[in-house]
């Protein structure tokens, strides 16, 4: 089933919002969907210690910008959707900065915008993910602060499950996504295929890779932070960081 929040316009802008706070051992959620639909120029707050199964954040009409900020931690356990002209924000009213966790897609529309501040963004579960990044009027990257990739075990520990890159019509040259903070693949793959990833802070591998699954036109990671960057995969494990572009003049250094 669905529930949706539609043509939330009662009291202050900033008044409105989605609050559960149900404790551990009282929720069960196994499908279903939220869809957020907000007037422009309104804020809508998201708190729940309860995971949502699918989310989609929404502009219904107007011409500013709707805003959704996180008031705890946000668990969604399949896909998220911000569609344009709407902006979800890590940081609530008071300043303060949660963490977001993905179980599959993470879908940016053109003109959407997501604002991880100093958060981390988790893909869990054990669902092949997708990144969508589709700002096609405008080339500028989907920005994670800390990128934490830790997917489910396959019964086979050689296979790992995937978190794939996509953003159609762009330039491989032109990053589709950057990390400000630490890049960590604890568990899993991510397979850029033709697209750039910038990389401004640590990069680890505990288990799993980052490749590209396209041989002709194959995507890099690009180390270009402001600061000496650390390479680091765990000793016991072969480990593959993919093609890679060094673009810091404080230098790099594996570990």
């Amino acid at each position: 089933g669905e529930i949706r929040f539609h043509d939330v316009t009662t009291g202050s802008p900033n008044n409105n919002g989605f609050y559960i706070p149900s404790k551990e051992g009282n929720f069960q959620v196994t499908g279903g969907k939220i869809t957020v639909d907000i007037p422009a120029g309104r804020t809508f707050s998201f708190h729940t210690t309860a995971p949502v199964y699918n989310l989609e954040l929404n502009r219904l009409h107007g011409s500013n910008r709707t805003t959704v900020r996180l008031s705890g931690d946000l668990h969604v356990l399949n896909d998220l959707l911000i569609q344009p002209n709407t902006t979800l924000t890590a940081q609530s009213h008071q300043g303060d900065i949660f963490d977001l966790y993905i179980g599959r897609h993470f879908d940016l529309r053109d003109g959407a915008q997501y604002l991880a501040h100093t958060n981390t963004t988790y893909f869990n579960k054990n669902h092949v993910s997708r990144i969508y990044v589709r700002n096609t009027t405008n080339s500028e990257e989907l920005v994670f602060h800390d990128l934490h990739i830790i997917k489910d075990q396959p019964w086979n520990p050689n296979v790992f499950r995937s978190v794939e890159v996509y953003s159609n019509g762009r330039n491989g040259d032109i990053p589709a996504i950057a990390v400000n903070g630490k890049l960590w693949i604890e568990r899993g793959q991510l397979n850029l295929r033709t697209l750039s990833l910038s990389a401004k802070g640590n990069v680890e591998v505990s288990d799993g890779r980052i490749f590209s699954s396209d041989n002709s036109h194959p995507g890099r990671l690009i180390l270009n932070g402001p600061d000496r960057q650390t390479l680091k995969g765990s000793p016991t494990r072969q480990l593959d960081f993919g093609f890679i572009e060094l673009n810091n003049e404080r230098a790099d250094r594996m570990l």
